[in-house]
């Protein structure tokens, strides 16, 4: 809820950080109760899918200026008034400007590749978590950051790239703040 007050004083921002904070709840209710009863983990793309899910739904709200606007979303999202093909809008953007392309490469990089605390895994950054087994420290992978020069010319490629991104207008999520 602290997270919500800080994205704004609207009660769908309440809505969304007390979700937020009831699934990391859940998420450590289930984490002991499955270590105390000795369960086998959920299989990863389940959990993957589950935790895309529930996320998804939570920034419904996020985004929602009124609970109505969250509710016409949710409903239009799991196809209460039917289903439809995409609006024409999103359609011209597709076909046009070749949109696909980065938003498969962005789905492949999110769901294939490792994420942060995977990639600088080798210096413990989850501030010293070392009860998840994906954290300790373990045999050495060629994407584990190093600070090498051939991951110093990586870096500086990356930050080139999202320079060049900079002349695009994109409306910032909180002006109305």
């Amino acid at each position: 809820p602290l997270g919500a007050l800080w994205h704004g004083a609207g009660w769908t921002f309440i809505v969304w950080g007390a979700l937020h904070g009831t699934l990391l709840c859940v998420n450590h209710a289930w984490f002991a109760f499955r270590k105390k009863l000795s369960l086998p983990k959920i299989p990863k793309p389940l959990a993957i899918l589950m935790t895309f899910f529930v996320v998804m739904i939570g920034w419904v709200f996020f985004r929602a200026h009124t609970f109505e606007s969250a509710n016409h979303m949710l409903a239009a999202m799991f196809g209460v008034n039917g289903w439809t093909a995409w609006p024409p809008d999103s359609m011209i953007v597709v076909k046009e400007d070749r949109a696909w392309k980065p938003i498969i490469l962005a789905l492949l990089l999110c769901w294939f590749f490792p994420n942060t605390q995977q990639f600088m895994k080798r210096y413990l950054p989850a501030l010293g978590r070392k009860e998840f087994s994906d954290l300790k420290p373990g045999p050495h992978r060629w994407w584990h950051w190093r600070p090498t020069i051939p991951w110093a010319l990586f870096t500086l490629a990356v930050l080139y790239v999202v320079g060049r991104e900079f002349d695009k207008v994109s409306e910032f999520i909180y002006f109305q703040f």
